[in-house]
């Protein structure tokens, strides 16, 4: 949905506006032949316009976040939210499923929101549990990465508290002095935001002093996040479960073990620091698996003492409970699909009658063997299974040359 919306970000007027569309992005506006800037320059009643973008925004969710966003900063609506073409008074409304609504006023002031007496608390828009704690001041800032390496760029923002600093505030040009610390370039700067490196390891952080609305609001945000630049480099760090391919059975095998090889830094006399799930270890960590889990791997950083630290990623192992690959029944749900070449422990869980194993190829003729028994390559090869193997609960080692829908008779 392409439709572009325009919404005004301004309490005295039009003094700012931006096109929120459908793709999520939000533009500063410009002065083109849009039928709707037309309308706005010109000062013709375009809410029948207004009315008709908003309806179509109402069909793509990431467009009425951008929207409320935009005109609020700190609007987040639900997917099970409503945008109704026009309220009471002919005006467009945004309703959310709460009790909370927000409406835009007077096509003046298109695009400013307001609430209801009795609406609830507005969300402030961020991305982790933490940041969604209530600000406190006049908001708090933060860099654009945890870490980075030495003479590598990190960009510090500014998130405003929207309950003291308001939109009209900031349309009264703001003032930012940021500070930076030693070992840093530039060591301040004066933009909303600023992209910075470091020459030296270590946690930095920042500050910076903000003055808005012709000053009346200023004060010092210093920055609750650090970043940490990294000085020494590690590399060739490899972490994968031990004696695991792919899945476990966690009735059988509870315990797994994850190790970490290859680790190397630049000072070969620096020590390395292992942290499993954020507690200082050694080179391997076990975990106990008391339930099945789609996948799971342990996270891992490796530190050394110059300040440097790696996030490394491991292996993930499925855990099932009972055996992963399973032949249930005769019938074609029974069957199971085996993903790729290799050995398989599979299950037969009902008594055969015919004492056959079969494989069909997929996208091409499969071969191997069945408890040592040889499978021709073909589009449908068998091979024959013992009286032990139809017992209801026996498990076979099977052997594929590629992936394979397998089943018993």
């Amino acid at each position: 949905m392409n439709k572009k919306l325009l919404i005004g970000l301004s309490s005295i007027g039009m003094a700012a506006g931006f096109w929120a569309c459908g793709s999520g992005s939000i533009e500063p506006m410009a002065d083109d032949t849009d039928v709707f800037v037309e309308a706005m320059l010109n000062n013709l009643d375009f809410s029948t316009q207004i009315n008709d973008a908003m309806s179509k925004c109402n069909e793509d969710i990431v467009c009425m976040n951008e929207m409320a966003k935009a005109a609020h900063g700190a609007v987040e609506l639900s997917s099970e939210s409503t945008l109704p073409e026009s309220s009471a008074d002919g005006q467009p409304v945004v309703s959310s499923s709460s009790d909370s609504f927000y409406k835009f006023s007077s096509i003046g002031d298109v695009g400013r929101l307001s609430s209801s007496s009795d609406a609830g608390t507005i969300p402030v828009v961020s991305s982790s549990s933490e940041e969604n704690a209530p600000m406190t001041g006049m908001g708090r800032c933060f860099p654009s990465v945890e870490t980075v390496d030495m003479g590598g760029q990190v960009s510090w923002s500014i998130e405003w508290n929207k309950a003291v600093v308001t939109d009209a505030d900031l349309f009264q040009s703001p003032t930012y002095n940021w500070t930076f610390g030693t070992n840093a370039s530039p060591a301040s700067a004066t933009t909303k935001s600023a992209s910075v490196s470091y020459s030296e390891s270590g946690p930095k952080s920042a500050s910076v002093a903000v003055s808005v609305a012709n000053g009346s609001k200023k004060g010092t945000i210093v920055c609750d996040k650090t970043v940490n630049v990294n000085g020494a480099k590690i590399t060739g760090c490899v972490c994968a479960p031990v004696g695991v391919t792919g899945s476990v059975d966690y009735t059988k095998t509870p315990d797994v073990t994850w190790s970490v090889t290859g680790c190397s830094t630049v000072a070969t006399a620096m020590p390395l620091t292992y942290k499993w799930e954020g507690v200082v270890g050694t080179e391997s960590y076990s975990h106990t698996f008391t339930a099945a889990a789609a996948s799971y791997a342990p996270k891992l950083k490796v530190e050394n003492t110059d300040n440097s630290s790696i996030d490394v990623t491991c292996s993930a192992v499925k855990v099932t409970e009972g055996a992963e690959y399973t032949i249930k029944d005769n019938t074609d749900a029974g069957k199971i699909s085996l993903p790729a070449a290799g050995t398989y422990n599979v299950v037969i869980a009902f008594a055969c009658q015919n004492k056959t194993f079969f494989c069909n190829g997929v996208g091409a003729p499969v071969g191997g063997s069945v408890n040592g028994t040889p499978m021709a390559e073909s589009w449908y090869t068998t091979a024959s299974l013992s009286a032990a193997d139809c017992s209801g609960s026996a498990t076979v080692s099977v052997e594929v040359t590629g992936p394979a829908t397998c089943g018993a008779q």
